[in-house]
């Protein structure tokens, strides 16, 4: 099982990264696996060959990232419990996007984008309401009529013209035969969660992490746990302004044992152009690791506000490895 997944991580990075997609793996167990920021879009991809083994704590975390870092949400997959994944239909998993790889070619290398989703046992569409209420209009149908001639009822056919809910595709496609005209709209995957607040965040695991979390709450930025991620939490200003970080509190955890982690974050942070910090609980004799800031939790005591944490970030960051 691993090793499918594996593959189609590899998989789906290399079709991101043909349509032309900066891509970075996470070779770490998280909510996503790659990241791919086009010219247009970023998504945050998780690849689970089996999509209902993903649990609530994963969509919520991804949902989270999505938000802070205005990214879509995509979960590319083999198959259900049930049944193997169709090419050309979109299924969802609280409310994010699932699709096979055969799907996600035809949609960024064939530039062929989904017709048909599928929800409650069924594969429906959306149509272009307003061009149905055009046609019918001016072939002289009542509302009621028409109904009456697609065996809809009015309140159904009203919901179709203002697209107020999907259309089953076997009624569709018998709408698109009776008007000859077609009406099926194609689908985006860029679901947009960005406007949408992140549920609340867990609690801190240890007492170092909410040590840590208080302190930097006390100096004005706002910290948001996360559960399945590289880094342990995402940090922002109050005033929302565009910097951001991504925190990771670690205790009783060596140099050596932190720099995976730590390569991982500074990937992410360099592909979404964001800052990244480490923090440690005791003394480090190192002020960045490839990239990413380190810091311990009695300088961040002694940071009078905001902006002094920012000048040690920007500091640390210009500042070469050591070996």
């Amino acid at each position: 099982m691993g090793n499918e997944r594996e593959m189609l991580t590899q998989d789906t990075a290399s079709l991101f990264q043909k349509a032309g997609f900066e891509t970075s793996l996470c070779n770490i167990r998280a909510c996503y696996d790659i990241i791919a920021r086009g010219k247009a879009a970023t998504f945050l991809i998780k690849a689970m060959p089996n999509v209902d083994a993903m649990t609530p704590d994963y969509v919520q975390d991804l949902k989270t990232l999505c938000y802070y870092f205005k990214a879509h949400p995509l979960v590319i997959g083999i198959r259900t419990k049930a049944e193997e994944l169709r090419t050309g239909v979109i299924h969802f998993r609280d409310d994010i996007p699932v699709i096979s790889i055969g799907t996600l070619e035809h949609i960024i290398i064939d530039n062929e984008p989904p017709l048909v989703y599928a929800d409650r046992g069924g594969f429906y569409v959306q149509i272009h309401g307003d061009l149905l209420r055009s046609i019918r209009e001016n072939m002289g149908y009542s509302m009621a009529e028409f109904a009456k001639e697609m065996g809809v009822s009015r309140t159904t056919l009203y919901d179709y013209e203002h697209s107020k809910r999907g259309i089953d595709l076997e009624v569709a496609i018998r709408l698109e035969e009776i008007l000859d005209t077609p009406l099926i709209k194609p689908l985006s995957i860029r679901k947009d969660i960005s406007e949408r607040e992140p549920a609340h965040p867990p609690e801190p695991r240890t007492p170092l992490e909410r040590d840590v979390y208080e302190l930097l709450g006390r100096i004005g930025l706002v910290v948001h746990p996360t559960k399945r991620t590289p880094f342990d939490a995402v940090v922002r200003e109050q005033d929302e302004r565009p910097k951001l970080f991504m925190l990771t509190g670690i205790a009783n955890i060596d140099l050596r044992s932190a720099k995976r982690r730590i390569a991982v974050v500074h990937e992410l942070a360099t592909l979404l152009e964001k800052d990244a910090v480490f923090v440690f609980s005791t003394p480090v004799p190192k002020r960045s690791i490839s990239g990413v800031p380190i810091i311990q939790v009695d300088e961040i005591r002694c940071l009078a506000d905001c902006d002094a944490m920012l000048e040690v970030v920007k500091e640390r960051t210009s500042d070469e490895e050591e070996d």
